[in-house]
């Protein structure tokens, strides 16, 4: 089995205690299971706004650490809108996942996003453009 990590995120504090968490955690262990992987442990990042990049995400930093000295090279989360609601920094972190060596996998459409936007340029435009209005 391969194995995984989930990484969710809320935006503000109000929402930490919220169902937002739990919701994406359901959703990553459904995508995880219908793929055979088993998920190695949750990141959750605590009210930090989508549009930040990884200099201002605790959690995702601590993943990108962990997964780097631990040989698991898969993250899950449950949609793009939680790596990011802003497009460009969708794109900056998933080049920078990708740039480490590691796989990012969207658990609403279990597509490897990675894959996705650093191999063939019309699926690149294709997971942009699907990104850019399903985050509206």
């Amino acid at each position: 089995m391969i194995e995984a990590v989930a990484y969710c995120r809320v935006s503000g504090a109000s929402q930490i205690s919220g169902d937002g968490f739990p919701r994406q955690i359901s959703t990553i262990t459904a995508c995880c299971q219908a793929k055979e992987m088993t998920i190695k442990h949750e990141y959750l990042e605590e009210a930090v706004p989508g549009k930040l990049d990884e200099d201002h995400r605790p959690a995702f930093q601590q993943m990108i650490g962990d997964l780097l000295g631990n040989g698991c090279r898969t993250i899950v989360v449950e949609n793009m809108s939680r790596l990011a609601r802003e497009y460009r920094t969708q794109e900056h972190l998933i080049i920078y996942i990708a740039s480490k060596g590691l796989t990012l996998i969207s658990a609403d459409t279990g597509e490897d996003i990675t894959a996705a936007m650093m191999g063939d340029p019309m699926r690149r435009a294709l997971v942009q453009i699907r990104n850019f209005f399903g985050t509206r």
